[in-house]
């Protein structure tokens, strides 16, 4: 896939889905529901998030941009460098795992008005681990994101398919 047809298929992945040095916390309490290995994975992901906020961005892609989804009206997207060198390595292979993907979403354009925090994590033995906090760091959901793949279903080679 030419880096110019990746960029297109990043877009739709972005847009149908973001992360401030402001963005919402995560509450690393335990979540009520969640079995221990979801809890765990979750604990997990939230450590490897640390430091997100200065994570790089796509090219075409850096800032709050328009989203208009359920993350928000606007969202900033964060890639850890190993979703990035995937990323700009303009091969056919799949995210690999240790792949993460952060997502601020904001209620208006200059990212002050918080609305969630969604991640991606490409975790060793499951697949995409999903999780979501609210604008307070009350954790949302945590698991698979099965919900997802209505909106994230545009990466035919894999790449960002879930």
């Amino acid at each position: 896939m030419t880096r110019l047809a990746l960029s297109s298929a990043l877009f739709s992945f972005l847009v149908a889905c973001g992360t401030s040095g402001d963005g919402v916390g995560v509450d690393s309490g335990e979540t009520v529901g969640l079995d221990a290995d979801t809890q765990a994975m979750l604990d997990a992901t939230e450590a490897a998030m640390a430091g997100y906020e200065s994570w790089g961005q796509i090219d075409g892609w850096q800032g709050v941009q328009p989203g208009d989804t359920v993350h928000g009206a606007f969202v900033d997207v964060r890639w850890n460098e190993t979703a990035l060198t995937a990323i700009d390595g303009d091969n056919a292979d799949p995210m690999p795992i240790g792949s993460i993907m952060v997502k601020q979403g904001y209620d208006d354009a200059d990212g002050n008005i918080e609305r969630n925090l969604t991640v991606m994590n490409k975790v060793d033995g499951y697949g995409w681990f999903y999780a979501s906090w609210d604008a307070a760091g009350d954790n949302l959901t945590a698991g698979s994101p099965a919900s997802c793949t209505g909106c994230h279903d545009a990466g035919s080679d894999g790449r960002l398919a879930l």
